[in-house]
């Protein structure tokens, strides 16, 4: 047998090294076991009945409603948005494998974080942008995870030891953070003479454009990098200046332990002279804050364990709340909560407490509160703290066991919340100010209505039990309340509703071609030998594989010792789809290079197409679906549905060759010669095709044994 392919070699320690469920689990997604797979709720559509499917044997998920799937390198490019060789790289610095050198086209360094100034033999290496490509500028994600993660331990550091960061050490003591806490949660300190940071990166322009493109570097208006190498300029170095210099700093870090951006606070009597108290990390290609909870990687095991979530408003609140043991607590960062916010923290649990500040700013957040509550269906409580509080002080002034009598006995349910700041000073027998605050109310729910009107829908049945609860409050029918809300809902120019459509779904452009796995084989070679599918072929149903084609596919998978008996009796040209044409040439490749048995796993392995994967698991789905292996126990059992599968391409291959004959006779260009031997074939292949009908009558393929044509 030939040798492996080093590349992929790697790609199959990646694989072996990372279980799909934990990998999805490590997203914010919530799988609970279900038989043979796991299921969660989908993270690309608003999923109220948990729709992904993890299945641990195959090492696969799909999506039944977004119509995806794959195995663990396409799941991280859909997710995490990148390309293959992205998600190669993220998956393989998660398992912890060297990817070969040639994969790092920079040969610029980041230093230690330990180092005040670059040293080359304690670098670690981390291209600065994809290629070398001087020109875009492009900047991998895995670039700016390891940046930031680099970084966030400069400034944690500068925390501990420096003297400038004194006050930022004296300023968290003060808030009851203990110096284990600090060091547990990273806390930092940018310097506020920003040329340290440029000390620190080297002087490196190509460093100094990464940290741009990290949102942590900013440049002032009307000037640019005159180019990505080589060192910074005097003036170069006068623009830059860096955006968090004088805060202490907390990282943000997501699901998956990477740093993604860095919120900072202004110090009391600081001599910055900004009026924003708190700045976070604007919009990079890895943070968003509308997707982004502050203590979430430290929250998860929390929630899970708790079956509940508590959200506040600020850094030092959740860190005060894990210091005194409620490890189920999140913060929102510098924004207002939000659907996707909720979204991700449903994944985990159906209990979420939001714990509001007692001033005014904390107080104006009822009717965002509401959409929140009615179009994502979850059991949300609003927590008011006494005394215009915020949880830290209210931890340290009264202790834990007042904070969780607090949050048990003294929440209230998100519409009674919403029901209380509406008629908040309304005299109840004032029929118009409590019309107003009817529909106050009703206007928002109309905007979150959900998108169905089955009786059984579980958005419905909510909405239901909310018009119930505010006929009641407000004194009036169930019908009454329909009635305005209708109206509400014919408001001209109202705004789209919330969470009514998926999220788009899109894949990389190009052909499919599997993959090189030995040392002889290049992209060109397999393309000739397998042939190329152009991207467009997954929008044209007709060119899916067909029926009998998924049969002959799923069997094989299932009993993987048949394939080369199975393989004999067919031929590629027996394929009409050119997927499964290319399926099956593969496997026998594979034969040929005494690879046995021929599995599944080793034919999903051969592709990184996300759409190619999304319909190889598709497939094996309809198969297990079937359950072939329970069924077909016996060997005799087995030959029968061999039989039938291999007679099925043999009724086809006759329907052609007929089809071929019929027009050959009635051509011009016989002689009557040539023509009398054409009948002669017609007869026996009508002959034949009789016969094989007698004993499909005997043995035949049931029609509900034939799968729907797979089209991801």
């Amino acid at each position: 047998m030939k040798t492996l392919n080093s590349s992929f070699e790697v790609k199959e320690k990646i694989r072996e090294a990372i279980d799909i469920v934990d990998l999805v689990s490590g997203y914010n997604i919530s799988l609970q076991r279900k038989g043979r797979v796991y299921v969660g709720r989908c993270p690309w559509h608003d999923d109220n009945r948990p729709s992904l499917q993890v299945n641990p044997d195959r090492q696969t998920y799909r999506c039944w409603v977004c119509n995806i799937g794959g195995d663990i390198f396409s799941f991280v490019e859909q997710i995490e948005r990148v390309d293959f060789k992205e998600a190669l790289e993220i998956l393989a610095d998660k398992a912890g494998i060297p990817l070969p050198k040639y994969k790092l086209h920079s040969s610029k360094r980041f230093p230690s974080a330990s180092s005040e100034t670059s040293t080359p033999e304690s670098d670690r290496l981390l291209p600065s942008f994809e290629n070398g490509s001087e020109q875009s500028g492009y900047v991998a994600k895995s670039t700016l995870y390891k940046s930031l993660a680099w970084l966030a331990e400069k400034y944690h550091q500068y925390y501990l030891t420096s003297p400038e960061a004194s006050e930022a050490r004296r300023y968290i003591t003060e808030r009851g953070i203990s110096e284990e806490t600090a060091k547990r949660f990273k806390i930092g300190y940018a310097p506020y003479n920003t040329y340290l940071l440029l000390d620190w990166i080297g002087n490196s322009r190509s460093r100094a454009h990464t940290l741009i493109k990290a949102g942590v570097l900013d440049i002032r208006q009307n000037f640019t990098l005159s180019s990505l190498q080589g060192n910074l300029t005097r003036e170069e170095r006068s623009a830059l200046y860096d955006r968090f210099h004088g805060r202490v700093l907390f990282p943000i870090i997501d699901a998956n332990n990477r740093v993604v951006a860095f919120g900072g606070r202004i110090l009391p009597n600081s001599p910055l002279n900004s009026p924003a108290k708190y700045l976070n990390s604007p919009i990079t290609p890895i943070f968003a804050k509308s997707k982004m909870f502050y203590g979430l990687n430290f929250a998860r095991n929390g929630i899970h364990a708790k079956k509940r979530a508590i959200i506040t408003e600020g850094y030092t609140d959740t860190i005060m709340a894990h210091q005194y043991g409620f490890e189920e607590t999140v913060a929102v960062l510098g924004t207002a909560l939000g659907s996707e916010h909720v979204e991700i923290l449903s994944r985990f649990t159906d209990k979420i407490y939001l714990v509001l500040d007692g001033d005014a700013a904390g107080q104006k957040r009822a009717n965002d509160v509401l959409k929140i509550f009615v179009a994502q269906g979850v059991d949300m409580s609003i927590l008011t703290l006494p005394d215009n509080s915020d949880p830290c002080e209210f931890l340290l002034a009264h202790g834990k066991d007042a904070f969780e009598d607090q949050i048990e006995s003294h929440s209230v349910p998100a519409l009674d919340h919403a029901f209380q700041k509406a008629t908040e000073g309304i005299d109840p027998s004032n029929i118009i100010e409590t019309s107003r605050a009817l529909d106050s109310l009703l206007s928002i729910i109309a905007l979150a209505t959900m998108r169905t009107n089955r009786k059984d829908d579980p958005a419905q049945l909510r909405l239901g039990m909310i018009l119930r609860s505010l006929a009641e409050k407000f004194h009036l029918s169930e019908s009454e309340i329909n009635a305005r809300l209708n109206v509400h809902r014919r408001e001209p120019n109202r705004a789209p509703r919330i969470g009514a459509e998926a999220k788009e779904i899109s894949f990389p452009e190009g052909v499919t071609v599997p993959i090189p796995q030995f040392d002889d084989e290049t992209p060109e070679i397999l393309a000739a030998r397998f042939g190329t599918l152009p991207n467009d072929i997954w929008k044209n149903r007709s060119l899916m594989p067909k029926p009998i084609e998924v049969e002959f596919l799923t069997f094989w998978w299932a009993y993987p010792d048949v394939f080369p008996e199975l393989s004999t009796g067919v031929t590629a040209d027996d394929f009409v789809s050119p997927i499964s044409r290319q399926i099956f040439l593969l496997g026998n490749d594979l034969l040929n290079r005494g690879v046995h048995p021929v599995t599944f796993a080793m034919i999903l392995r051969r592709y990184d197409s996300p759409k190619m994967i999304s319909c190889l698991d598709l497939i094996a789905e309809k198969g297990a679906a079937k359950d072939l292996s329970g069924r077909l126990v016996s060997e005799a059992n087995r030959k029968v549905l061999m039989t039938q599968i291999l007679d099925a391409f043999l009724g086809r291959r006759i329907d052609r060759t007929k089809s071929t004959r019929v027009n050959d006779l009635r051509g011009d260009t016989l002689d009557e010669e040539s023509k009398d031997k054409k009948l002669l074939e017609l007869q026996q292949l009508l002959k034949t095709k009789q016969e094989r009908r007698e004993e499909q009558e005997k043995n035949g393929l049931m029609d509900e044994d034939v799968p729907d044509d797979p089209t991801p």
